[in-house]
């Protein structure tokens, strides 16, 4: 007798199928997305816009996400700007507290931030801060 290997995406739809992909990973690109669901090319064009028309799926610069998902990143980006206008050093609080989320969850999005923008995260009065530079400071 001939064992057959069977997927756990076998027995879903292409809806489903695009849904458990994407709260696996995160934005992802149409060929990406495509891939990791299993689906033809053709079947994503057909479902992706009712997921869309009903607002479980959206598309971001990044590529599709669920409805719920935080372009994380970017709000990061935007808040260290709108704060960086009023202040040269900013706390992770400050950061985390405008973009609604706990601050352990934008900390390496800041590292990477602050790398790409040649700003240092460091330690000021006890709280974690990036900002411009200091000579001699510390770098964490």
């Amino acid at each position: 007798m001939e064992k057959r290997k069977f997927s756990h995406k076998q027995n879903l739809s292409a809806d489903a199928k695009l849904i458990v992909a994407l709260l696996k990973k995160q934005p992802q690109s149409k060929s990406e997305l495509c891939n990791s669901a299993g689906i033809h090319e053709s079947t994503f064009y057909r479902v992706i816009f009712l997921l869309k028309a009903r607002e479980i799926v959206k598309e971001t610069t990044n590529g599709f996400a669920l409805w719920t998902y935080i372009e994380l990143e970017k709000d990061v980006e935007n808040s260290l700007d709108r704060l960086g206008k009023n202040y040269s050093v900013i706390t992770f609080n400050k950061i985390a507290s405008e973009v609604g989320v706990h601050p352990s969850k934008i900390e390496p999005i800041i590292y990477g931030i602050a790398k790409k923008r040649g700003m240092e995260v460091r330690f000021e009065k006890g709280e974690k801060v990036v900002g411009k530079p200091i000579e001699g400071a510390v770098l964490f």
